[in-house]
């Protein structure tokens, strides 16, 4: 699936790293200070914006790829380390057409083998190389700065001096590169994935397209409704309850068959952001929302819950309660996300109003941090809900057009019907109504047709549930 030969990151714990970044910022600052108040009656526009903003747009987006990005997804940095080289490309200076030529070659040369070094498309010789360029790219920059000392006064060294920090910031976080240690099989993260997904590249030419015509995902929802017998789950629940799992019960069993049934039908854990259709893989990120006790006026907090889709039962036990419990065990149901909900409750209305848009508008292009996708009740691979425990029936609730949900279930109350078997006798059954509002763009009807159906079979038969499933891979 991942067609990357080599893959490299960088340490927070390396000092390299933050060497590299507190370079890149003096070198802006270094620039500001120069141009803005040295030169700011003789500097117009156009050269503000190629001598300082410019320059300074990539010093932090540099940075702040290494910094936030470099540790698993390096390749983030290869867009504005390859300005920051042409930058100082395009103000180096040579005493000859000849020089400067063979000078521009090889600012080329180390652009094109940083970028093919972090985007992990290039193999072992090209990275041997990188360090080298680099270096010979500050000694040319130690050249410079020594010239325009020499030709003028300290302050006229200044703007070469910011190029040379500009380059011994690429040389030092080459320096800190390290192959990123992969299992055989991983997957690694590449151009046009997102935090929280990887971005399914082969879908057919309608699969790509559907997503620019129905762009909401709430104007994109399937309603499904189906009835379905638990008796079997009933059994299942009180032959767990006599292993020692004292509060398994019906909605561990309805999650672990989701589970198992994304396991066999892995599209169903697609997601879809900015027009475009991503995969979880195996990870599968269920949402809920807990009550520390069932009265109306009882807090109430949303939980996610991480599983994976080789998860048994029990497996799926143990996480969920581990999450309930520790939100639980807590005085007033203080959780990451009431934490993230209090603070953005501090921003003034119209202010707010601006953060939400920006907050889209990053989720859009895949740039909201980890941290912050952890949190959201609105990202994940499915939102369940028990309105049984309410007291009414389920409801079709509508997906969030804010996020990535693609699921959303609702089952009702256990109630009893007795059935009338061909021998005429009349058998008691229990059954339960359940809900489901679909994103119909990660996959087909056929292919969501054939994952429900499978998810009644296995809900039908539990005891699969035990043994752990061979999980099939998603396309690429």
């Amino acid at each position: 699936m991942n067609r990357q030969k080599n893959n490299y990151f960088v340490s927070r714990k390396n000092v390299l790293t933050w060497l590299a970044c507190g370079l890149l910022v003096c070198a802006a600052v270094i620039r500001v200070v120069y141009f803005c108040a040295m030169h700011r009656a003789e500097i117009s526009g156009t050269s503000m914006l190629y001598m300082v903003i410019f320059p300074l747009i990539a010093n932090l987006w540099f940075a702040g790829s290494v910094v936030f990005s470099g540790p698993e997804r390096l390749y983030r940095s290869a867009i504005p380390a390859v300005l920051i080289l042409l930058f100082c490309a395009l103000g180096a200076s040579s005493p000859s057409g000849w020089y400067y030529l063979l000078t521009w070659l090889v600012y080329i040369a180390a652009a094109t083998a940083y970028f093919s070094t972090v985007s992990g498309k290039s193999g072992k010789r090209i990275r041997w190389w990188l360090v080298p360029l680099c270096l010979v790219l500050v000694v040319l920059q130690i050249a410079s700065v020594r010239g325009n000392y020499a030709a003028g006064s300290a302050s006229d060294a200044l703007p070469s001096t910011s190029e040379l920090f500009m380059m011994l910031s690429v040389l030092l976080v080459c320096c800190a590169m390290h192959k990123l240690p992969v299992e055989e099989g991983a997957y690694v993260k590449r151009w046009g994935d997102r935090p929280d997904g990887r971005l399914v590249r082969s879908l057919p030419p309608m699969a790509k397209v559907a997503p620019y015509i129905m762009v909401n995902r709430n104007g994109s929802s399937n309603l499904i409704n189906d009835t379905i017998d638990i008796t079997p789950i009933e059994q299942y629940v009180k032959e767990k309850r006599k292993q020692g799992l004292k509060d398994f019960g019906p909605m561990h069993a309805i999650i672990a068959s989701y589970v198992r049934t994304v396991a066999e039908y892995p599209a169903l854990n697609r997601f879809l952001s900015g027009q475009k259709v991503y995969s979880r893989d195996r990870t599968v990120e269920v949402i809920m929302a807990v009550k520390k006790e069932m009265s109306t006026d009882a807090p109430d907090t949303m939980i996610s819950v991480y599983l994976d889709a080789g998860d048994t039962a029990e497996d799926v036990y143990r996480k969920f309660q581990k999450e309930i419990d520790a939100v639980k065990d807590t005085s007033d149901l203080d959780s990451g996300f009431d934490n993230l909900a209090a603070a953005i409750n501090l921003i003034p209305g119209l202010l707010l109003k601006f953060v939400v848009w920006l907050l889209k508008t990053l989720d859009y292009f895949g740039l909201l941090p980890a941290w912050l996708l952890k949190l959201s009740p609105f990202h994940g691979s499915m939102i369940i809900t028990s309105m049984g425990s309410l007291g009414i029936p389920p409801i079709f609730h509508h997906l969030y057009d804010f996020g990535n949900l693609p699921v959303f279930i609702a089952f009702g109350a256990k109630y009893r019907e007795n059935e009338i078997k061909l021998d005429g006798t009349i058998v008691p059954k229990k059954y339960m109504d359940f809900c489901y509002v679909t994103d119909e763009r990660i996959c087909d009807g056929f292919y969501y047709a054939a994952a429900l159906k499978r998810l009644r079979h296995i809900m039908l038969r539990p005891e699969q549930l035990d043994e752990k499933p061979e999980v099939k891979p998603d396309i690429d």
